[in-house]
């Protein structure tokens, strides 16, 4: 877990930031997460995205 919060970015195969729909779809599927600092890490699985405000 991290001391304080980082910013991080999801990026696709392309190298392009991932971005979810009003529908909760994503623009491509994620591929490495980059740090603020540069570093990169390959996404192996992942799972979501689940909306936070749920209707009945």
């Amino acid at each position: 877990m991290l001391a304080e919060p980082e910013p991080l970015v999801v990026l696709d195969a392309d190298g392009e930031p991932v971005g979810v729909s009003g529908r909760v779809h994503l623009s491509a599927p994620p591929v490495v997460l980059r740090r603020a600092d540069g570093r990169t890490s390959a996404i192996t699985a992942w799972a979501g995205p689940w909306p936070l405000d749920e209707r009945w």
